[in-house]
């Protein structure tokens, strides 16, 4: 009869008991439908939080979290995705990283332009671009003719000094210096600056500039080089001629990395290539081994053949 009552629940206790299960119940169902969601959401912040992180530091290597975008800079692809790269006008001096994104560039291109910029590096030219880390010659193909450099980079001097010497009633302006007429010209790799400033648009300044660019170049195989000084006005080209000379030639085989790096057709990373070239290939014979190196256009070997020499 004592068994009968060892596990006897009284009154007060079912409904302690039962009072409990349906506490138990709500609180469920209340962290069901009110918590579970924040939860949800705190877990989805912290792991966009996580991965923006992880971006940050597949982008910037050496620099930890620290960004050198502007704070209201975004990426454009987010990570994992792969956007369609459009085509469209932009000047590298000024585009933001979400331009970038959208033609194509890489995070770490993106992040070399930038840090190129914020050390006070400006593209003067549109073939600029080929020295922006990871380059390739396919997408330097389709982007050079979108490439638009605002005449703001320019240094400074060069616009006020353009503004001082410009030709009035053909003489200029500060020296007694008959400008040429249309139809006459000026050999340029052979006039001194008093010839070359009677170019219509040449003052003292671009006569200086002319002269040190025939220098680097090892001489003018066309008066249309002219156009590769920034700032020039494209007239003056009409006013060119170039006399049959043999331009100053490049020796290609034999020339070191900083030799072949000082012309302007040339440069550091081609120079670097080159050299890199020879030393696992051999010497380079002609135009087609420059082609191997994927860093020149056909345009720029023909434009750079009259000054090369390959024996």
């Amino acid at each position: 009869m004592e068994n009968d009552f060892k596990y006897y629940v009284n009154k007060t206790e079912r409904r302690f008991i039962l009072f409990s299960v349906l506490s138990f119940f709500i609180m469920a169902l209340m962290a069901y439908f009110f918590i579970a969601p924040v939860y949800q959401e705190m877990n989805t912040s912290l792991e966009k939080e996580n991965n923006e992180d992880s971006l940050a530091r597949t982008v910037l290597p050496h620099e930890g979290k620290r960004s050198i975008l502007p704070p209201n800079e975004r990426w454009y692809s987010s990570a994992g995705q792969q956007q369609q790269a459009e085509r469209f006008p932009f000047d590298p001096n000024t585009a933001d990283s979400t331009e970038l994104a959208r033609l194509g560039f890489s995070y770490w291109q993106i992040h070399s332009i930038y840090r190129y910029r914020q050390r006070g590096g400006v593209y003067r030219l549109p073939s600029d671009i080929a020295d922006i880390y990871g380059m390739t010659v396919k997408q330097y193909r389709e982007l050079l003719p979108f490439v638009r450099i605002s005449n703001d980079y320019k240094p400074a001097v060069e616009f006020v000094k353009a503004s001082q010497l410009k030709p009035v009633a053909g003489y200029d302006t500060l020296q007694d210096i008959r400008k040429l007429l249309p139809g006459e010209t000026v050999d340029i790799n052979h006039a001194d600056t008093t010839e070359l400033k009677r170019i219509p648009g040449v003052g003292s300044y671009y006569a200086r500039r002319i002269m040190e660019y025939r220098q680097r170049l090892g001489g003018f195989v066309s008066p249309s080089q002219l156009l590769d000084i920034q700032g020039l006005s494209p007239v003056a080209e009409q006013y060119a001629r170039v006399e049959s000379g043999v331009a100053k030639k490049v020796h290609i085989n034999t020339m070191t990395v900083e030799q072949l790096a000082r012309h302007p057709y040339i440069r550091f990373r081609r120079a670097r290539a080159i050299v890199e070239y020879r030393r696992l290939y051999g010497e380079l014979n002609s135009a087609a081994d420059l082609q191997k190196l994927h860093l020149f256009t056909s345009e720029e070997i023909q434009q750079l053949m009259p000054y090369l020499e390959f024996r």
